[in-house]
């Protein structure tokens, strides 16, 4: 069922990508005029509901083919799509590819909310709706499941992002700089002055586990230069941090009703895990795995660890 290692660039051209290709819908949600989302639906004939995969910060859709494969494999339509400044999706700032930037985070809550009610819920045939969000992802899914509560019965949230690591400045710091920097006109600068693509460090550096996954997902972000965002602004990082704080505050979290499942990456480097315990405390109907050998991305990781992350899931959404 799971794709293995030693073949994985292969089946995902030869089987998985011609498959999905054929139960593909693809076009753009348009919310606010000149304001286009970028979505995929895969659909299958026989299902038993719809999911939305929503990726991380600086990823692309193509990272999350394999995961819509499952998907579909066990019975449920898919929908994938690129969110404001990524991929093929509207971005602030047109004539810089490799800028993430947001005036508000609630954005990109609205975005999904308005692919729901126009795109998702034309092919849902009144079936349920669910939502999976992976880091960046997660943190969307997770304020979405406190805006609208009544929208969505489960969702899994993997490696949310709700407390972020900033290296060596405490949050206090950066969210009083980067506010700082928007007040004063600044809110498009590159935090990291990157204003081209560079490839990654390196797999031993990266948050995945698996060489093959990781290697096939660099490769094609480097033949696709809509795909090669990789700095944020100062006005991202402020409506990121300002965020986090909103999504696990007792107020807002408690007003969570969905069934939801938190999986936790023992190893992870890139978010803090105390924040997503803190937001568990207050969501009345929330159940943590943890992966305690896996890093940021528990989805990118071995074929072990990979059967029982999406044995997990399945369960969950299937119980």
């Amino acid at each position: 069922m799971y794709l293995r290692e030693e073949n994985y660039e292969k089946v995902m051209r030869e089987e998985v990508l011609p498959y999905l290709e054929r139960i593909k819908v693809s076009g753009y949600a348009r919310r606010i005029h000149r304001r286009k989302i970028y979505y995929e639906g895969f659909l299958p004939e026989e299902f038993q509901a719809s999911v939305i995969l929503l990726h991380g910060y600086s990823e692309c859709m193509e990272k999350y083919k394999e995961a819509a494969y499952y998907f579909v494999q066990h019975g449920y339509r898919v929908f994938l799509m690129d969110q404001v400044g990524h991929g093929k999706s509207y971005r602030y700032v047109e004539e810089d590819p490799y800028l993430i930037h947001v005036d508000h985070f609630e954005e990109y809550v609205i975005d999904v909310h308005y692919m729901i009610e126009s795109v998702v819920k034309g092919y849902a045939a009144d079936k349920p709706i669910y939502l999976y969000g992976h880091s960046m992802g997660g943190a969307v899914a997770a304020y979405y499941l406190e805006l609208y509560p009544n929208s969505v019965k489960k969702a899994v949230l993997s490696s949310p992002m709700m407390k972020m690591r900033l290296g060596r400045y405490p949050e206090l710091f950066v969210r009083v700089l980067a506010g700082f920097k928007v007040r004063r006109g600044h809110k498009y600068d590159h935090l990291n002055k990157t204003k081209s693509y560079k490839t990654p460090e390196g797999f031993e550096k990266s948050s995945a586990a698996s060489r093959a996954r990781y290697l096939y997902t660099c490769q094609y972000i480097k033949e696709h230069k809509e795909y090669q965002t990789c700095d944020s602004s100062y006005g991202w990082v402020y409506q990121a941090v300002r965020a986090c704080r909103r999504i696990i505050s007792p107020l807002w979290a408690s007003r969570i009703k969905a069934d939801v499942l938190l999986c936790q990456a023992g190893r992870d480097m890139t978010v803090k895990n105390g924040g997503q315990n803190k937001f568990l405390t207050y969501v009345k109907h929330a159940r943590l795995e943890v992966f305690p050998d896996s890093g940021h991305e528990i989805f990118m990781g071995e074929e072990e660890q990979i059967r029982s992350y999406w044995n997990k899931i399945f369960m969950f959404f299937e119980s």
